[in-house]
């Protein structure tokens, strides 16, 4: 087994919770066309309450569970299944980007 995949395996976070993950995004605000702190608001009272609510287990389907919705949002993002260890990588972060130009 190649040292980068035992390394990774080793020091990865095989759960993810809210908190973990809210730990790790980090916004990037812009001034085009909305001022900064309507995107601060829209984060701080909007985005991190719904990443709260939605990584409990009452507030997804019956089906789903909060492990579920957080690792695909994370894979969504990054490309992994798992938080890197902050300690072993505590550069990681998830930038949210706010960016009205920029049509995905």
């Amino acid at each position: 087994m190649p040292l980068q995949m035992v390394s990774e395996l080793a020091f990865l976070t095989p759960t993810i919770e809210a908190a973990d993950l809210i730990n790790i995004l980090h916004p990037s605000y812009t001034d085009i066309r909305i001022n900064k702190e309507a995107q601060r608001e829209f984060f701080e009272t909007t985005f991190i309450p719904l990443i709260k609510d939605l990584g409990t287990k009452s507030s997804v389907a019956e089906n789903d569970n909060r492990d579920d919705f957080l690792a695909g949002f994370v894979h969504f993002c990054t490309g992994l299944h798992f938080l890197p260890y902050h300690e072993a990588q505590p550069e990681f972060k998830i930038i949210i980007q706010f960016d009205p130009d920029n049509d995905l």
